[in-house]
């Protein structure tokens, strides 16, 4: 589909489309035998941490252990698969990204490598072959450089003047309009940001808005006045998604927020939908936002009521997001120390005692807590408010950090100390000159240190963070790069210092798949290959561990068993 870039930006689906549907659905009872396999369960005990055979009756695992004694599993309508020696794992769980919204998120195909002038043509070509629509939107283009100078609303207005355009930046913490767009929204100099000095409106020395916006709350307004979003095109994008998901062994996700009103309702009830047709084929644990112009109470309300809607084993509300702060590429992360090249500071969204409250409350109510934290200070004041939860007693609450680009060395060991959980995205492990530019060489070389907070006692989650990044959400490629700091396949590249920080490969697959169950609260039913677990169960082409670092992100997925079915087949198995 055209306007579906989103989804189609990763490389998977540039290959090719599986279909599924309920009528691939065998008999719910019907059993799966894995013989002369190399099993990963997972499991915490060493002794059962290999097997060679496994047994899946109904949705549930049976048996795990002996290839011989699997065989005596058999029954008639058995179907049995020789794995020839091949690698079997848990299903891949994406900890942090955002599969509900992204399909709505269709328009102009910006793509991050094109340069400022390819962008602007971009946009152009796309607007004159589209004379019919009232509105334009695209997401995707640069963030890295964010001078005011090149994402303006005069440079947008010269390609469009009549008609209302918003783009998004490929971390979605950044966007940008023409003057049209302004206009609809009615933002102009004396409309008020949605929290007092956040800068969530980019404004000249007169304060009126240049066209550049940091955050989701101003983008809502904006996004909501101009009427944007497709909703038929979204329903085709989240079916292409979820065949993505099934083709690279993706069977969980915690969903990281919607944010966005405009679609909300319609997004959940389309992933309902798929349920009860019977062709969700992913595990989605949603999340309700909190926004600057939300009351709070009534965001742990919606909550409450979204977790008494959605309440199932592939479809649940139980957290809260919060997002503390933006991205060093939008220079609105909350930082200690001032930008190089940017010079003003933001401080978090909520911190001391507005912050601590906040934490009890959500903590009362038996809700976890996600946050985006991105920069130290975002870090430093969650941390003081998990410290403020367990203080106060709430042991089971789980406590998320998602990013955690920059951390206080005093604040390493406090993430086990106070059982909060470190998420991050590998992707993002590479160097970037834009780091240094924004933070300084020696800072820039303290980036990510998830090896620090792991070796302190921390446990450690991976998720994709897609749509919010130009290389998709391959669970591989990302595994590759938790364990090189290098681009995939790029040996040669400069590498994010320090090496020190590089995961083994299988501390990479935990944090894919075990440690991420715990974070979703799910570690009794899925996150390994263990008797009585939910049959969420992959099947790889290769095995990571006895292959060269720097080929990881090549491996591919040669049979996805997601609740007991067999929902994706490919490769030498099944030729």
């Amino acid at each position: 589909m055209e306007e579906t870039f989103t989804v189609l930006r990763s490389r998977c689906l540039r290959e090719e489309s599986i279909n599924y549907c309920q009528s691939d659905r065998g008999n719910s009872m019907s059993s799966i035998i894995i013989k002369n396999a190399n099993v990963y369960t997972m499991s915490s005990d060493d002794d059962n941490a290999r097997a060679t055979g496994v047994v899946v009756k109904g949705n549930r695992i049976v048996y795990v252990g002996d290839s011989k004694e699997a065989e005596k599993y058999i029954e008639n309508d058995t179907r049995i698969i020789d794995a020839e020696g091949r690698m079997v794992m848990p299903g891949l769980i994406d900890a942090h990204a955002h599969p509900i919204s992204t399909p709505y998120y269709n328009g102009i195909p910006l793509d991050i490598e094109q340069n400022f002038d390819e962008m602007i043509e971009c946009i152009k070509e796309y607007i004159e072959a589209h004379p019919e629509k009232e509105s334009y939107f695209g997401l995707g283009y640069d963030e890295d450089c964010p001078g005011p100078e090149r994402y303006n609303k005069e440079t947008l207005d010269a390609i469009c003047p009549d008609k209302p355009l918003l783009m998004l930046g490929i971390t979605m913490h950044d966007a940008w309009c023409n003057s049209k767009a302004l206009e609809v929204a009615g933002i102009d100099k004396n409309f008020p940001d949605p929290a007092p000095g956040m800068r969530y409106f980019h404004r000249d020395a007169e304060g009126n808005p240049t066209g550049r916006i940091s955050d989701s709350e101003p983008f809502a307004i904006v996004a909501e006045a101009i009427k944007c979003f497709d909703l038929e095109a979204a329903a085709k994008s989240f079916d292409e998604l979820l065949a993505s998901y099934r083709k690279l062994g993706i069977t969980s996700i915690y969903d990281a927020g919607v944010f966005n009103d405009i679609f909300e309702a319609d997004a959940f009830e389309n992933v309902k939908k798929h349920e009860e047709e019977g062709t969700l084929t992913v595990r989605i644990t949603g999340s309700s936002g909190l926004t600057a112009d939300a009351d709070k109470d009534v965001c742990i309300e919606h909550l409450q009521e979204l977790h008494e809607l959605y309440d199932s084993d592939k479809f649940r509300f139980t957290t809260l997001k919060i997002l503390q702060d933006g991205c060093i590429e939008g220079r609105n992360s909350s930082n200690y120390k001032p930008w190089v090249d940017y010079g003003e500071m933001r401080a978090p969204f909520l911190e001391g005692e507005e912050l601590d409250s906040f934490f009890l409350k959500t903590a009362e109510k038996g809700f976890d807590l996600h946050l985006h934290t991105l920069g130290d200070r975002a870090v430093h004041t969650a941390v003081e408010s998990a410290r403020a939860v367990r203080e106060a007693g709430y042991k089971d609450t789980r406590i998320t950090l998602a990013h955690d680009h920059m951390i206080l060395d005093e604040d390493i060991p406090r993430f086990a100390k106070y059982d909060i959980i470190a998420n991050s995205t590998p992707q993002w492990w590479v160097f970037k000159q834009c780091n240094v530019d924004a933070l300084g060489e020696e800072a820039a070389k303290k980036l990510l240190r998830m090896k620090s907070l792991m070796n302190a006692g921390a446990t450690f989650t991976i998720g994709s963070d897609f749509p919010s990044d130009e290389i998709g959400y391959e669970p591989f490629l990302a595994v590759e790069q938790a364990c090189t700091r290098q681009h995939y396949g790029c040996p040669d590249e400069q590498m994010l210092e320090p090496a020190s920080e590089r995961l083994t490969v299988e501390e990479a697959l935990r944090a894919y798949t075990i440690n991420g169950a715990h974070q979703l609260r799910m570690e009794d039913k899925v996150g390994s290959i263990e008797e009585g677990k939910l049959a969420d169960i992959i099947i790889l082409e290769e095995n990571p561990f006895d292959m060269d670092v720097y080929r990881i992100h090549s491996i591919k997925v040669n049979t996805t068993i997601f609740d007991g079915e067999i929902v994706y087949e490919g490769g030498a198995l099944n030729e």
